[in-house]
């Protein structure tokens, strides 16, 4: 009777297991690898609208963003998804953030973003060079495109946050967009530097909306350690 007991019972351990597993997940340093991590919720010593100048690299890599032009800097917003803050750029005031990141494929991009009205296909994150290491939304059309030579884009609403996972891996590169991935070629560009708000020369595609959070790593991660962050994500901002 014990033994039909535990047999009868041990998937409901497992589930328990698997549960617990994730939320000892606290921390996207617990996977190898991180190059970057942006969380507006990590930032200190600011009020709700004031202008951003830098936005400190937790990974330990010292690759903040930074803006010194008071004229371009983005703004923090306080109380924005689920009561966590954000960094909120505006399109009109063409603001962008730059870090000194460099990466080489492959790598593993992580962003919970959105992008408002605005004109055109707005860019989240290019590199410093033009159109290398994409990640973009395009209001109009509702997509999300990565490129770094190609295209690689799949459906969604842009202007909903979403947790976005891309994988630039050249013809084994993957976006996944709150889970649901999309696989295919995206170039073989590597980046020498990471704009954030606009495209890589800061001449147009300005974002016109919010980002909560980038993690970088510097591997095409597992399946499973891709879906341990995009749960952290997804958990963390109730998406």
């Amino acid at each position: 009777m014990k033994k039909l007991l535990f047999i009868l019972l041990l998937p409901i351990f497992a589930k328990a297991q698997i549960v617990n597993g994730w939320k000892q997940f606290r921390s996207p340093l617990q996977i190898s690898g991180c190059t970057l991590w942006l969380s507006a919720d990590s930032i200190s010593g600011k009020s709700n609208n004031d202008t951003l100048g830098r936005w400190r690299d937790l990974s330990g890599n010292n690759n903040d963003a930074v803006q010194a032009n008071i004229l371009l800097k983005p703004v923090y917003l306080t109380n924005v998804i689920n009561s966590k803050p954000v960094v909120n750029f505006t399109q009109a005031s063409t603001q962008y953030m730059i870090s000194t990141l460099a990466s080489t494929q492959p790598y593993s991009l992580f962003i919970v973003c959105r992008s408002g009205v605005g004109a055109g296909n707005q860019y989240f994150i290019d590199g410093i060079a033009l159109n290398a290491g994409v990640m973009s939304g395009g209001a109009s059309n509702n997509t999300f495109t990565m490129y770094s030579g190609n295209v690689l884009s799949a459906s969604a609403t842009p202007t909903n946050f979403n947790y976005v996972c891309g994988i630039y891996d050249g013809v084994s590169s993957i976006l996944t967009i709150n889970g649901s991935a999309t696989t295919g070629n995206v170039g073989a560009a590597n980046t020498t530097g990471m704009t954030i708000g606009s495209n890589g020369s800061a001449s147009g595609q300005f974002l016109n909306g919010d980002i909560a959070e980038i993690i970088v790593y510097n591997s095409h991660l597992s399946v499973s350690n891709r879906q341990k962050v995009e749960n952290y994500l997804k958990t963390k901002y109730a998406l």
